[in-house]
């Protein structure tokens, strides 16, 4: 091994960091500082040229990802960014000419540079700082730790362990950082990462890759989901970048009439943007060798929920595509008169009552599974009997711990390994009929009029259509009336 290689760490002034080619990957967060961060920072490097000008100030550890393309060796900032952001833009305004390469990357929130660059002239100015001392002290007497690796994954293991200022990296964040490795186009890696951030930033990300994906998929193989490592349940399984943009079509989902799809995303509107499918032989009538969807296509993306990851911008497609149906169904309310009814109820009980929001969670997530496997068919009939088999632990304890419902999930009424094990709809709704009647006719709804129980039991009872199902003949393989509460 070369002794450049052996060198993992090393203490350097700012002026010999920003010598190297700096980059800030896809995978970072945008900059966040705002004016007070600046300030500080304003602020600690003048009281320590003022007290110690001899002394080097050491501002902390700086993490970086050496990498090379055509003999080209780049840095990528995997700890450091805000602090080395903000400085790269102290020293332009101080008026420091040589090249920097992190003035010309792309920020995700120009707004926030510009908004801390004025900030940086105006305190310059108002406290009358003599500009070319000032420089020459940040660029000679700031030092940092510098850890540098080759490998991505060796970078996030010194990252956890620093205890550094800024908010640590999350398995999400991560598992980000995972994909956009893999993903060859710049302007995909881009887009993707924006999209990721708009997720995160709404509150939904941890919703959705957890609580929604993560979790059903570890139950659909009938796991606890006590814990989930994210980054171990959506593994890429790429060793390299993917060098087209097509993906194979597999003949055991579909008939053998398409042969590959791709998602064109140029990172701006389009009108050639959406889903492509391409045909595995052209006949005359069919007149194109591909099929076109564009308005909101990524809910169409021949994905499914328990398949294994190529990785790259494919699972940034499948978090869309999973974060789109739940939207259609959830938020804007795609779903029957009947299931918007129990739905509101259980969002209502789960503002107040834990156990309750850990029922709705399975609800929403035995629903998604279920619509994206078979659509409409059948769904306000599954939704109803869904919300009949999950809340009877609502009816059978008064409080509903986490381990409760999981132990519930795995040994009793596993709604998602009936969704995945059932061909057809009919098949899903006989099962949870033979798990309700072996469960109801043991229950007495006068014993259990109290508290929780007693709300849910009120509210629910107030619509026709949640009650209707209950009491008609149904055709399923022995036409069996259901037993009312």
């Amino acid at each position: 091994m070369a002794e450049e290689d052996k060198k993992i760490s090393e203490t350097l002034p700012l002026e010999s960091i920003l010598k190297k080619t700096l980059k800030i990957p896809a995978y970072q967060r945008s900059y966040k500082w705002e004016t007070d961060h600046v300030k500080n920072l304003l602020s600690d490097i003048w009281e320590n040229q003022k007290m110690r000008k001899d002394v080097p100030y050491m501002v902390g550890t700086v993490i970086i990802h050496e990498q090379g393309i055509n003999d080209e060796t780049f840095f990528d900032i995997v700890d450091g960014q805000q602090r080395l952001t903000t400085l790269t833009f102290m020293l332009h305004a101080l008026g420091y000419k040589e090249e920097m390469s992190l003035l010309h990357e792309k920020y995700l929130t120009p707004n926030s540079i510009e908004a801390d660059y004025k900030y940086i002239n105006y305190w310059l100015n108002k406290y009358d700082i003599n500009r070319d001392d000032f420089q020459k002290y940040i660029l000679e007497k700031i030092f940092f730790v510098i850890i540098k690796t080759k490998r991505l994954d060796e970078a996030f293991v010194f990252f956890d362990s620093q205890n550094s200022r800024g908010k640590s990296l999350e398995r999400k964040d991560l598992l980000k950082a995972h994909h956009l490795r893999y993903v060859e186009n710049d302007e995909i890696a881009t887009t993707s990462a924006k999209e990721w951030e708009k997720l995160d930033k709404k509150g939904q990300l941890t919703r959705l890759i957890e609580n929604i994906l993560g979790r059903t998929r570890q139950r659909i193989r009938k796991e606890s989901s006590d814990f989930i490592d994210v980054l171990q349940e959506f593994k890429a399984q790429r060793i390299n970048k993917k060098k087209d943009s097509f993906y194979r079509l597999s003949k055991y989902h579909q008939p053998p009439i398409f042969e590959k799809w791709r998602y064109i995303d140029r990172g701006k509107p389009d009108d050639d943007d959406g889903l492509e499918l391409i045909f595995r032989d052209i006949d005359a009538w069919q007149g194109t060798k591909r099929l076109k969807f564009v308005e909101d296509s990524k809910k169409f993306l021949p994905l499914q929920l328990m398949q294994p990851l190529e990785g790259g911008e494919q699972f940034f497609w499948y978090i869309q595509k999973y974060e789109q149906l739940f939207e259609y169904l959830f938020e804007q309310e795609n779903i029957p008169d009947s299931t918007k009814a129990i739905y509101k109820i259980m969002q209502n009980g789960a503002n107040w009552n834990i156990g309750m929001s850990r029922l709705k969670e399975i609800f929403e997530a035995a629903l998604l599974f279920y619509y994206d496997k078979f659509g409409d068919d059948d769904f306000e009939k599954f939704a109803l009997y869904l919300e009949h088999a999950l809340f009877y632990l609502r009816y059978r304890q008064s409080s509903i711990p986490y381990a409760t419902v999981q132990n519930y999930i795995i040994k009793e009424f596993n709604p998602f390994s009936i969704i995945n094990e059932a061909a057809f709809p009919e098949n899903c709704i006989y099962h949870i009929d033979d798990f309700i009647r072996g469960k109801y006719k043991t229950i007495l709804p006068e014993k259990y009029q109290s508290g929780i129980k007693k709300w849910y039991h009120e509210e629910i009872s107030k619509f026709a259509e949640v009650n209707k199902i209950l009491y008609e003949v149904i055709e399923l393989k022995d036409k069996i009336k259901f037993l009312s509460w």
